[in-house]
Protein backbone atom coordinates (compact mmCIF):
# COMPACT_ATOMS: atom_id res chain seq x y z
CA UNK A 1 0.00 0.00 0.00
CA UNK A 2 1.36 3.03 -1.14
CA UNK A 3 0.42 6.50 1.07
CA UNK A 4 1.77 9.74 0.47
CA UNK A 5 3.99 10.60 3.76
CA UNK A 6 1.68 12.60 5.79
CA UNK A 7 -0.94 9.89 5.71
CA UNK A 8 1.78 7.33 6.72
CA UNK A 9 2.13 9.41 9.73
CA UNK A 10 -1.58 9.72 10.33
CA UNK A 11 -1.85 5.71 9.85
CA UNK A 12 1.41 4.94 13.04
CA UNK A 13 -0.40 7.22 14.88
CA UNK A 14 -3.82 5.68 15.07
CA UNK A 15 -1.94 1.98 15.40
CA UNK A 16 0.08 3.61 18.64
CA UNK A 17 -3.88 4.95 19.92
CA UNK A 18 -5.02 1.17 19.05
CA UNK A 19 -2.16 -0.48 20.91
CA UNK A 20 -2.48 1.41 23.83
CA UNK A 21 -6.43 0.52 24.16
CA UNK A 22 -5.93 -3.12 23.87
CA UNK A 23 -3.71 -3.07 26.57
CA UNK A 24 -6.52 -1.11 28.37
CA UNK A 25 -8.76 -4.52 27.05
CA UNK A 26 -6.14 -6.98 28.04
CA UNK A 27 -5.87 -5.53 31.40
CA UNK A 28 -9.65 -5.21 32.36
CA UNK A 29 -10.42 -9.05 30.80
CA UNK A 30 -7.34 -9.98 33.19
CA UNK A 31 -9.31 -8.52 35.84
CA UNK A 32 -12.29 -9.78 35.17
CA UNK A 33 -10.87 -13.83 35.53
CA UNK A 34 -11.53 -14.59 31.76
CA UNK A 35 -10.04 -17.04 30.39
CA UNK A 36 -6.00 -15.46 30.01
CA UNK A 37 -4.64 -17.73 27.89
CA UNK A 38 -6.98 -17.70 25.02
CA UNK A 39 -7.64 -14.01 25.29
CA UNK A 40 -3.68 -13.08 25.55
CA UNK A 41 -3.32 -15.44 22.10
CA UNK A 42 -6.03 -13.17 20.16
CA UNK A 43 -4.24 -10.06 21.55
CA UNK A 44 -0.93 -11.37 20.45
CA UNK A 45 -2.41 -12.55 16.58
CA UNK A 46 -3.98 -9.04 16.19
CA UNK A 47 -0.79 -7.03 17.34
CA UNK A 48 1.53 -9.15 15.23
CA UNK A 49 -1.33 -8.05 12.19
CA UNK A 50 -1.04 -4.23 13.31
CA UNK A 51 2.65 -4.46 13.23
CA UNK A 52 2.54 -6.12 9.66
CA UNK A 53 0.18 -2.79 8.52
CA UNK A 54 2.41 -0.20 10.21
CA UNK A 55 5.78 -1.52 7.96
CA UNK A 56 3.79 -1.22 4.50
CA UNK A 57 3.17 2.85 4.34
CA UNK A 58 6.12 3.70 2.23
CA UNK A 59 7.18 7.47 0.47
CA UNK A 60 5.58 6.95 -3.01
CA UNK A 61 7.28 6.70 -5.96
CA UNK A 62 6.34 10.61 -7.64
CA UNK A 63 4.85 9.26 -10.62
CA UNK A 64 1.79 7.91 -7.91
CA UNK A 65 1.38 11.37 -6.80
CA UNK A 66 2.58 14.02 -9.27
CA UNK A 67 0.64 14.24 -12.58
CA UNK A 68 3.28 14.90 -15.23
CA UNK A 69 1.90 17.88 -17.17
CA UNK A 70 2.91 21.04 -19.83
CA UNK A 71 1.72 23.36 -22.52
CA UNK A 72 3.09 25.63 -24.04
CA UNK A 73 2.52 29.25 -26.03
CA UNK A 74 3.74 31.40 -28.24
CA UNK A 75 2.83 35.43 -27.87
CA UNK A 76 4.35 36.75 -31.36
CA UNK A 77 3.08 35.54 -34.92
CA UNK A 78 5.38 33.10 -36.70
CA UNK A 79 6.14 33.75 -40.46
CA UNK A 80 5.80 30.13 -42.43
CA UNK A 81 7.77 30.23 -45.62
CA UNK A 82 5.76 28.12 -48.47
CA UNK A 83 6.89 24.68 -49.60
CA UNK A 84 8.54 23.87 -45.98
CA UNK A 85 7.61 21.31 -43.13
CA UNK A 86 8.45 24.52 -40.27
CA UNK A 87 8.52 23.81 -36.44
CA UNK A 88 6.58 26.14 -34.41
CA UNK A 89 8.67 27.69 -31.84
CA UNK A 90 7.16 28.88 -28.78
CA UNK A 91 8.64 31.30 -25.87
CA UNK A 92 6.75 30.43 -22.98
CA UNK A 93 5.03 27.82 -20.49
CA UNK A 94 1.65 28.10 -19.19
CA UNK A 95 2.48 25.15 -17.54
CA UNK A 96 4.98 23.16 -17.00
CA UNK A 97 4.89 20.58 -13.70
CA UNK A 98 7.98 18.47 -14.79
CA UNK A 99 10.16 21.24 -16.36
CA UNK A 100 9.47 19.13 -20.12
CA UNK A 101 10.04 22.72 -21.86
CA UNK A 102 13.79 24.91 -22.21
CA UNK A 103 13.89 28.30 -23.97
CA UNK A 104 16.77 26.64 -25.72
CA UNK A 105 14.91 24.23 -27.66
CA UNK A 106 11.59 26.39 -27.60
CA UNK A 107 9.35 23.81 -30.59
CA UNK A 108 10.35 20.39 -28.19
CA UNK A 109 8.52 18.73 -25.19
CA UNK A 110 10.57 16.70 -23.39
CA UNK A 111 8.80 13.81 -22.12
CA UNK A 112 10.29 12.31 -18.50
CA UNK A 113 8.20 9.33 -18.20
CA UNK A 114 7.26 6.47 -19.86
CA UNK A 115 3.40 5.15 -20.40
CA UNK A 116 0.90 6.83 -22.24
CA UNK A 117 0.16 10.26 -23.10
CA UNK A 118 -2.47 12.85 -24.10
CA UNK A 119 -0.96 14.86 -26.39
CA UNK A 120 -2.28 17.91 -28.68
CA UNK A 121 -1.63 21.08 -30.34
CA UNK A 122 -3.63 23.99 -31.82
CA UNK A 123 -2.65 26.69 -34.64
CA UNK A 124 -4.64 29.33 -36.55
CA UNK A 125 -3.33 30.37 -39.71
CA UNK A 126 -3.64 33.87 -41.30
CA UNK A 127 -6.13 34.94 -44.17
CA UNK A 128 -4.46 34.05 -47.24
CA UNK A 129 -6.49 32.89 -50.43
CA UNK A 130 -4.16 31.28 -52.64
CA UNK A 131 -2.55 28.31 -52.46
CA UNK A 132 -4.84 24.50 -51.68
CA UNK A 133 -3.88 23.88 -48.32
CA UNK A 134 -2.47 23.97 -44.90
CA UNK A 135 -1.35 21.76 -42.26
CA UNK A 136 -0.45 20.94 -39.09
CA UNK A 137 1.42 17.80 -37.54
CA UNK A 138 3.04 16.17 -34.50
CA UNK A 139 6.02 14.20 -34.56
CA UNK A 140 8.23 12.59 -32.20
CA UNK A 141 11.95 12.85 -31.93
CA UNK A 142 12.58 15.46 -35.04
CA UNK A 143 10.93 13.01 -36.96
CA UNK A 144 8.61 15.70 -39.24
CA UNK A 145 8.44 13.34 -42.38
CA UNK A 146 6.64 10.94 -40.14
CA UNK A 147 3.97 12.66 -38.40
CA UNK A 148 2.19 10.66 -36.21
CA UNK A 149 -1.29 13.00 -36.57
CA UNK A 150 -2.11 15.40 -38.97
CA UNK A 151 -4.74 18.02 -39.62
CA UNK A 152 -5.34 19.91 -42.61
CA UNK A 153 -7.96 22.40 -44.46
CA UNK A 154 -8.31 24.02 -47.60
CA UNK A 155 -7.72 28.20 -47.24
CA UNK A 156 -9.86 30.61 -48.12
CA UNK A 157 -10.74 34.28 -47.14
CA UNK A 158 -10.99 33.44 -43.54
CA UNK A 159 -8.17 32.57 -40.88
CA UNK A 160 -7.30 29.13 -40.63
CA UNK A 161 -7.82 26.78 -37.39
CA UNK A 162 -6.31 23.58 -36.88
CA UNK A 163 -6.02 20.95 -33.81
CA UNK A 164 -4.59 17.87 -33.20
CA UNK A 165 -5.10 15.54 -30.20
CA UNK A 166 -3.25 12.22 -29.92
CA UNK A 167 -3.25 8.95 -27.37
CA UNK A 168 0.41 8.18 -27.70
CA UNK A 169 2.65 5.27 -26.29
CA UNK A 170 5.55 7.31 -25.26
CA UNK A 171 9.12 6.54 -23.56
CA UNK A 172 11.01 8.87 -21.15
CA UNK A 173 13.29 11.50 -22.86
CA UNK A 174 10.94 11.56 -26.15
CA UNK A 175 10.74 14.86 -27.90
CA UNK A 176 7.30 15.97 -29.22
CA UNK A 177 6.77 18.66 -31.67
CA UNK A 178 4.30 20.59 -33.99
CA UNK A 179 5.29 21.21 -37.49
CA UNK A 180 3.32 23.35 -39.51
CA UNK A 181 3.40 23.83 -44.27
CA UNK A 182 1.40 25.00 -46.48
CA UNK A 183 1.27 26.15 -50.12
CA UNK A 184 0.72 29.47 -50.84
CA UNK A 185 2.69 32.24 -53.29
CA UNK A 186 4.04 33.37 -50.20
CA UNK A 187 4.92 33.14 -46.87
CA UNK A 188 2.11 32.82 -44.09
CA UNK A 189 1.71 33.69 -40.71
CA UNK A 190 0.53 31.71 -37.67
CA UNK A 191 -1.34 33.75 -35.49
CA UNK A 192 -0.77 34.67 -32.16
CA UNK A 193 -4.22 34.37 -30.76
CA UNK A 194 -6.11 34.79 -27.66
CA UNK A 195 -6.18 31.59 -25.71
CA UNK A 196 -6.35 29.38 -29.32
CA UNK A 197 -3.33 29.68 -30.94
CA UNK A 198 -0.24 28.64 -31.11
CA UNK A 199 -0.23 25.54 -28.39
CA UNK A 200 1.41 22.64 -27.73
CA UNK A 201 0.61 20.42 -24.57
CA UNK A 202 1.37 17.27 -22.96
CA UNK A 203 -0.60 15.53 -20.04
CA UNK A 204 0.97 11.78 -18.40
CA UNK A 205 -2.05 9.51 -18.22
CA UNK A 206 -1.00 6.33 -17.24
CA UNK A 207 2.12 3.63 -17.00
CA UNK A 208 2.17 1.23 -19.65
Amino acid sequence: MIVPPDASLNIQAALVDLDRRLQQVEHNLHAGGVDQESITLSIDELRQRISRVGDKPTIPDPNELFVYSAKVTRSTNQSIATGVIDQVDYDAAAIDTGRMWVVSSPHLITLNASGWWLVGATVRWAIDATGTVRTLRMSKNNATSTPFIVDSRVPGAVVVDLAVVAYELLLAGDTIQTDVSHDAVGSVDILASSAFSPRMWALFVNRP
